[in-house]
């Protein structure tokens, strides 16, 4: 063995392992020939491809050098009934020949031509003309190899050194040094080996690494013991072994498999050992080798051993189940005894306890016996515990219904009792009717004077109103005021901004400003003191409006930060297209890659289908060949079979001369009768014997005109089928024509396809380069803005705190509102405890019988003059609730549009101010790039020239950013 396993791959996508195996030479100074001949046998039985290897050109010598394989026939047998195996029948097993030429120097040329290895093989093993015992025995050594090796070849390779004492020592030398025609036919013969090498395969069947290694056992065995190794037999061992081993895999596969966890009810169990045997079924059929006798009977002790199996496993599941039935039937019996004769036991709460020790009983216990147990628990509970059960609740109920029927008797006679009481509640009723009636005339008649009232009292509200949006006018003229004072205040603040964006070199006359703004502010902020001097009056609604310029000031920085999002969602959106360009060229690429392959297979494909037809080819031409040998060989029989009717034809014509001349000796010695009689006897003898000949000759020679008769018709098939397969090795022709057609356009398309492909992997390396320069510039555009973002924000964050303070004391404001609104409710409250003693007044006016009719209409007046003074009141202190509610929520409402308009009128301010002071001359080339992109304008910044200047780009921008 040579070295390890190699992997390889076949042409149908299969994976094996490659063995290379190095027998010794034949004929060497320490081998006998028997050795030599156990050792080519060997080597030709276990290999796929038999390489081997002779110095120099084929002759005479190195053909008598392989007569092992003449020799080879009687070492090897296919068949153990069969004494002597032929060429022809050990060629379906041998493997394929490479007769490899070493130190060649020979020029491959046949009448002027050049021919390849393959060619020169074959004229050397054509036979040679002659009809002596010498010819017979070198063409016997030709057709011989032709009969064992019908697919062969032949490959040369040259000297690997010219000098001869560095031959000497050629392991030592390394592989560059040897001549360039030794390492190119080198490389080549590895090629075709490894291409050509394929499985061991014994008919239609590849041989394992087990496989094939039980086989080499055999095939050793046989040898080192003396006897001829057999194929069928070598076969059949490793068959049974493979079988036996199949059936121990799918006996443990089935143990495996089978789940032992299952409830032991029949279809389940039967489910499961069905599933379990299919496995094992399919792991047999996987592992085992073969389809004769032996396999079947493997999976027929399959069959037996897994159903053995299955048969004990689910008899002890049933016994098992059978015994806890049992046992959980007891168990329910007892518990079901004790529920019944429990002290507040109670057919209703027996019947709970059963269903719950049924459904216990459904969930334990398992196995087919589970409901016949089941069924006899409940039986033996209704005929025992239960029916005793039963009759004592019917005596408990007997006695509580005596006792409801004297119950029954008593409430009778209470309630004749108070049907009498009704009558005389209704009574009472009646009268009290009448007086509610009264009472609802005199209600409707205060009802009437409380409408005039509240007339009076919607007049008032009506100009209190007017006095209200007189007061919110006013306010809305402030909070203007306000939002001016405010406007001129961020005006002042964006222009500081603005400074301070400013160059380094500009610092100083940029604090000076700052200064100078400083004082502004400081006179701005004298002249705000001033107005709110002048309107102390509005204080409480001026410092409202402060907290909305505050809540705008809040809003001003969300829309900030909404502009940065926004800046960052394009910035987002320039890369997710710049991801989008590149995944559409990485999709061209896979396509175009995709193409490539897909070339690339139907390649191998149209290889692999050219490979075949010509394997199909060799194969019909060989079989062709094996015709015309059997043919032949009919023809040589034929003439044996003649040859021996002949000579049968001449024994009977001596047989005959024989008797004639005994009947003349007989005739002339009569004297010596006794010698006659025995020479008689001897003649009739010989008459049998030459009768029985002549009957054996005729038919023989019937069944020779037969066989011709029946050769002559194999024939004329064979010359058909000769034909058949010319017409077919011409259509395979011309499709080889077709197949390397088609070959080379698909070179043609795979070298457009590679153009195409370099072409576009330096598109994207230029684009990826401009692109590169874009993320840098705008890496510096964003560093810039989120410093000044920063400033902004410390600025704004401090505007925050301020606000902050101005809140709390809003807060403080409402729940000083908060009080005065509880102390209204008091009032209210008190108002209505008020409105109820008057309403007892009322009632107790209501007798009139006992009262004169002068003192009964003063009374009615006092409560009617006493009852309106307390509803005004009551309306007043309404009335001044609402207005108080009514301000604050139009002090609310008016702050929120203060906000939103503020808002909007800062935004509006933000972008104009924005817009306007953005001047584009002085950004920087990367920035006026980056504006570019961002504005959709990506391809005419990419289609500018490396050498493109500021004024090139500002050009490009005022033409696309204004085009009018």
């Amino acid at each position: 063995m040579w070295s390890a396993p190699v992997k390889r791959t076949a042409p149908d996508g299969s994976e094996y392992n490659l063995i290379l195996l190095d027998s010794e030479g034949i004929d060497s100074w320490d081998q006998t020939g028997q050795y030599s001949m156990q050792i080519f046998s060997l080597a030709v039985l276990l290999s796929s491809m038999f390489v081997y290897n002779q110095m120099f050109g084929i002759d005479e010598a190195a053909l008598d050098n392989l007569s092992l394989v003449t020799e080879m026939t009687k070492h090897i047998r296919v068949r153990a009934s069969h004494d002597v195996t032929s060429p022809d029948e050990l060629g379906r097993f041998s493997p394929s020949f490479l007769w490899l030429l070493r130190d060649f120097y020979f020029e491959l040329v046949d009448d002027g031509h050049k021919i390849s290895p393959r060619d020169y093989l074959e004229s050397t093993l054509r036979p040679i003309p002659g009809t002596g015992k010498a010819a017979a025995a070198k063409n016997e050594i030709r057709s011989s190899i032709k009969a064992l090796f019908p697919d062969r070849d032949c490959f040369t390779l040259v000297r690997p050194l010219e000098e001869e004492h560095q031959l000497q020592h050629l392991d030592e030398i390394p592989m560059d040094k040897l001549r360039p025609e030794f390492r190119a036919g080198l490389d080549k013969l590895t090629k075709y080996i490894l291409d050509r090498a394929g499985p061991k395969q014994l008919g239609s069947i590849t041989l394992t690494g087990p496989m094939f290694a039980s086989l080499t056992q055999s095939f050793l065995d046989a040898i080192n013991s003396g006897a001829v190794p057999t194929i069928a037999n070598s076969w059949q061992s490793v068959e049974e072994s493979e079988c036996r081993r199949a059936y121990e895999l799918a006996v443990k596969t089935y143990s495996e498999d089978f789940d032992k966890t299952i409830p032991p009810e029949e279809a389940l169990l039967q489910e499961a050992h069905e599933e379990a045997f299919q496995a094992a079924l399919n792991t047999f059929n996987i592992e085992a080798v073969g389809g004769g006798t032996l396999r079947k009977k493997y999976e027929k002790e399959l069959y037996n051993t897994v159903k053995k199996q299955f048969e004990s496993h689910k008899r002890k599941l049933l016994m098992e189940a059978e015994l806890q039935c049992l046992r959980a039937a007891g168990s329910l019996e007892e518990r079901t005894l004790n529920a019944c004769h429990a002290p507040n036991a109670s057919f209703e709460s027996v019947v709970k306890v059963i269903d719950g020790l049924v459904a216990e009983y459904e969930v334990s216990a398992v196995g087919s016996f589970k409901w016949q147990k089941l069924v006899k628990f409940l039986r033996n509970s209704l005929a025992g515990p239960l029916e005793d059960l039963v009759k004592r609740e019917k005596d408990t109920i007997r006695a509580e219904y005596s006792a409801l029927e004297l119950q029954i008797k008593s409430m009778e006679e209470k309630f004749a009792f108070g049907h009498k009481q009704v009558e005389s509640a209704q009574k009472d009723a009646q009268d009290w009717k009448k007086r509610y009636e009264s009472s609802v005339n005199d209600a409707k008649k205060s009802s009437e004077s409380a409408a005039t009232q509240h007339a009076i009292m919607q007049k008032r509200i009506t100009t209190l109103e007017e006095r209200h949006t007189t007061i919110t006018s006013q306010m809305d003229e402030i909070k203007k005021e306000a939002s001016e004072w405010r406007s001129k205040y961020e005006q002042l603040l964006n222009e500081h901004r603005m400074e301070q964006e400013r160059s380094a070199a500009e610092n100083k006359l940029v604090l000076n400003r700052c200064t100078i703004s400083e004082t502004r502010l400081a006179a701005m902020r004298e002249q705000l003191e001033a107005s709110k001097e002048e309107a102390t009056e509005w204080r409480h609604k001026y410092e409202t409006v402060e907290a909305d310029t505050k809540a705008a000031i809040e809003r001003a920085n969300v829309s900030k930060d909404r502009a940065l999002k926004q800046a960052q969602l394009r910035e987002d959106a320039l890369r997710a297209d710049f991801a989008a360009a590149v995944a559409l060229k990485d999709g061209e690429i896979k396509d175009l890659h995709s193409k490539f392959e897909r070339g690339e297979r139907q390649i191998a494909i149209l290889s692999s289908r050219l490979h075949e037809q010509e394997v199909k080819l060799t194969g019909q031409i060989e079989e062709l060949m094996t015709l015309k040998t059997e043919l032949q060989h009919s023809h040589t029989e034929l003439e044996t079979k003649t040859s021996t009717i002949v000579t049968l034809q001449k024994d009977l014509e001596t047989a005959c001369q024989d008797k004639v001349h005994a009947e003349q000796r007989m005739a002339e010695v009569m004297k010596r009768m006794e010698e006659t009689e025995r020479l008689w006897k001897i003649a009739e003898k010989r008459e049998k014997y030459a009768s029985e000949a002549v009957e054996k000759a005729r038919n023989e020679l019937s069944a020779i005109q037969r066989e011709k008769s029946e050769s002559q018709r194999l024939a004329s098939e064979r010359l058909t089928t000769i034909e058949r397969s010319e017409r077919r090795c011409d259509s395979l022709e011309r499709e080889r024509v077709e197949l390397t057609q088609t070959l080379e356009h698909v070179k043609i398309s795979e070298k457009d396809a590679l153009s195409r492909i370099t072409a576009l992997e330096l598109r994207i390396e230029e684009r990826e380069r401009e692109m590169e320069k874009l993320l840098d510039a705008s890496n510096e555009q964003r560093l810039k803005t989120v410093e000044s973002f920063e400033a902004l924000l410390d600025s704004e964050r401090a505007a925050k705190m301020e606000a902050s303070s101005r809140a709390d004391k809003l807060s403080a404001q409402l729940t000083i509102v908060q009080g005065d609104l509880d102390a209204l409710q008091t009032q209210l409250m008190s108002v209505r405890n008020h409105e109820t003693a008057l309403d007892t007044k009322l009632k107790s006016y209501t007798d009139v019988s006992t009262i004169s009719p002068s003192e009964h209409t003063v009374r009615i007046k006092r409560m009617r003059i006493e009852k309106t003074s307390e509803v005004g009141d009551m309306e007043i202190d309404k009335h001044n609730l609402q207005s108080l509610m009514r301000g604050i929520t139009d002090n609310i409402s008016s702050r929120e549009e203060n906000h939103e308009g503020h808002n909007s009128n800062e935004d509006m301010n933000d972008n104009n101010t924005s817009m306007t002071t953005e001047d584009y001359h002085k950004f920087t080339v990367a920035k006026l790039k980056q504006k570019l992109t961002q504005a959709g304008h990506g391809e005419e910044v990419a289609q500018l020239k490396s050498s493109a200047t500021k004024r090139d780009i500002i050009a490009l921008y005022e033409k696309l950013m204004f085009p009018n």
